[in-house]
């Protein structure tokens, strides 16, 4: 009978007196892809990391069972899980960029790989290289073995950490988040790469995610994480159209999958849940908020109310003597009090769009005109009132606030252009604080003392506290779990129809901006493709690139 790929039975991993890990059984057979999906802090990826034999020296481990291809793991030294790491099993990281060497071509990294495990001669590495190279699909592979990992997609880069992976054709592959940070149409790509090679070669899969339009798309079984726990298990099918645990059911109502209504709150996991037992009923876990948020004392947007306008904008870049045309001849309008969504694959120019519109990049052509005013050359007084009306908010918190600065700090920051009293700024922002609910109290702490839910309401405090009119959010809930996202959204829009604010939304999570926006563009090599109604763009769309982009969305129905 073939051992299993992997086998864990009664798995603990603690780190002091944390459980990161607790009881936890898993088997992958061969041939067989198995997702774990969860949320941060839920021990998926520590279990990932143990599977490869990566957890750090001080974690406290044991298992009544740890075997790869039949072979017992348990007690194994770094020597030992050398001769198993990258040849029994390999592993595959959210983000290539740091699991790739900056300094080598990928040839010579696949190279190493290759001589390093044993798997070929110094002499025949290059011929080999090519081979793994074809075998991911990478474009052109005589050209990107010359080249460096910064001069790749992310989408290629991912499938060199594939082809690595695949080096010594091991028996099971551990994928870590493999397409969290890629497009949909790209994602797309390497999940079919995923279940071509598995076809191949019989090997068994890992994945690890909080996508679970991912995992419905891609595996076989499914085993839910919640607290270092296993809480339910069995075919994906089954478990995402019929879960049993009240914190699944929660998980997946958490889900924008296309059946809510656009702009109305969504069900959010209870902050307070922290042991939701089999007992446990799905109300004692989810926040269920049914009312719609735009109210009859706000009315829609109105055509002729513009707040933003592009005319005819046109960015170039220039490197090494190149030119880069990252937007080309955009033009737009932005209604005042509406949520208008821009997206686009990475390199489609939404991002270079809304730095424009903030004028932390000027354009090197067009207009943009705010409140009726061009402010396309605004400078010096004009810029700092134009400023004072605008904010932005960023994908990820841990880059756009200070280590270093309390929250009070951070969020006080942008009051410093208003020259307000010592004792309005501390108004300002507790009540800043307040509004996106976070108490006061949390102003003396620092942002590593909040999970990531609650240093982005931080980012949006800080963005709001100037009374904004118009806030551009750059990815803002793409590094967010299902559930934590589904509160920020639901935040934006209390936010919204309590103050009139204007946003520009800027995404490539499509579900997203359906919900939350009136109106969206559509943007591919710097232009826009098409532009309307949000639901009348993902109902009907008009252009072939808007249709693949929507055929690209993994569908939790798929399995």
């Amino acid at each position: 009978m073939t051992a299993p790929a992997l086998q864990i039975d009664n798995l603990s991993i603690g780190y002091g007196a944390a459980l990161a890990v607790d009881g936890v059984s898993i088997t992958v057979q061969p041939g067989e892809i198995v997702g774990v999906i969860g949320e941060s802090g839920s021990g998926k990826s520590t279990i990932a990391m143990a599977a490869l034999g990566l957890l750090p020296s001080y974690a406290e481990v044991s298992a009544d069972r740890f075997d790869i291809d039949g072979v017992s793991t348990i007690g194994l030294d770094e020597t030992a899980w050398s001769q198993i790491r990258g040849m029994d099993a390999s592993m595959i990281f959210q983000e290539p960029m740091s699991a790739l060497n900056p300094s080598m071509t990928v040839g010579a990294q696949i190279a190493e790989a290759l001589t390093i495990h044993g798997v070929t001669a110094k002499n025949d590495a290059r011929a080999k290289t090519f081979e793994l190279l074809n075998l991911v699909h990478m474009p052109s592979p005589e050209v990107r073995m010359r080249q460096y990992p910064f001069q790749l997609s992310g989408g290629q880069r991912q499938r060199v950490m594939i082809a690595m992976a695949m080096a010594a054709s091991p028996k099971l592959l551990v994928a870590d988040e493999p397409t969290t940070a890629l497009d949909v149409t790209v994602q797309a790509q390497i999940l079919d790469l995923i279940v071509e090679l598995r076809n191949r070669t019989d090997m068994g899969v890992l994945i690890i995610s909080h996508d679970l339009g991912v995992i419905g798309q891609l595996c076989d079984r499914v085993f839910v994480m919640y607290r270092g726990r296993v809480v339910e298990s069995g075919v994906t099918q089954q478990v995402l159209t019929a879960p049993q645990h009240p914190y699944t059911v929660a998980l997946l109502e958490s889900v924008l999958a296309g059946q809510q209504a656009p702009r109305t709150m969504l069900p959010t996991i209870r902050a307070d849940i922290l042991d939701a037992d089999p007992a446990a009923t799905v109300d004692d876990v989810i926040e269920v908020h049914e009312a719609p948020v735009v109210a009859a004392a706000r009315p829609e947007p109105r055509a002729d109310d513009v707040i933003v306008r592009f005319d005819s904008i046109v960015k170039d870049f220039t490197t090494r003597g190149n030119v880069i045309r990252a937007v080309d001849d955009v033009s737009l309008e932005i209604r005042r009090g509406e949520t208008f969504g821009v997206v686009g694959e990475s390199g489609s120019g939404k991002s270079t769009l809304s730095r424009i519109g903030t004028l932390i990049e000027r354009p090197t052509s067009g207009t943009i005109t705010f409140d009726g005013i061009d402010v396309t050359h605004a400078s010096g007084r004009a810029l700092r009132q134009f400023r004072s009306k605008i904010q932005v908010v960023f994908q990820d918190p841990n880059d756009s606030l200070d280590p270093r600065y309390s929250v009070f700090r951070s969020v006080a920051e942008p009051l410093r252009t208003l020259k307000l009293s010592r004792d309005e700024t501390y108004e300002r922002v507790i009540a800043s604080l307040e509004s996106v609910g976070l108490s006061g109290d949390t102003a003396r702490r620092l942002p590593h003392e909040f999970s990531g839910g609650q240093r982005q309401r931080i980012a949006i405090a800080r963005a709001m506290v100037t009374n904004p009119e118009f806030v551009v959010l750059d990815e803002a809930t793409s590094a967010l779990d299902v559930s934590v996202q589904a509160q920020i959204l639901n935040l934006l829009l209390e936010l919204q129809e309590r103050t009139g604010v204007t946003y520009l939304f800027i995404s490539h999570n499509l579900a997203v901006v359906r919900h939350l926006a009136q109106r969206m563009a559509v943007m591919r090599g710097g232009k826009i493709v098409e532009v309307g109604d949000s639901e009348a763009v993902f109902t009907d769309p008009q252009d072939e690139y808007t249709q693949r982009l929507l055929e690209s969305i993994p569908k939790l129905a798929a399995v």
